[in-house]
């Protein structure tokens, strides 16, 4: 089995939550843990597009849809194809 550490900005103010974020991302890498930076993936995005409403911030299918399909290419498919999950 592999960590795999998702890490997420304030939706509603990535870039002003962004150094936050990094700062986490960078200290699950100092321990040679897998990371993905959510803000890395999200930060071309409008809040509207990527939250539930105006007054929810949580992620919305959309943005749970990029981490899936980030995860799935850079965790999962290699070892798919070799016939079994990553570990």
């Amino acid at each position: 089995r592999k960590l795999i550490v998702i890490v997420y900005p304030n939706l509603k103010n990535i870039s002003g939550t962004r150094a936050l974020s990094d700062k986490v991302a960078s200290f699950f890498e100092s321990q040679n843990v897998a990371v993905v930076n959510m803000a890395d993936l999200l930060g071309g995005f409008e809040a509207s597009d990527i939250t539930v409403n105006a007054l929810d911030g949580h992620a919305n299918e959309m943005a749970n849809r990029l981490l899936a399909e980030h995860l799935y290419r850079n965790y999962f498919e290699q070892s798919s194809e070799r016939g079994h999950p990553s570990n």
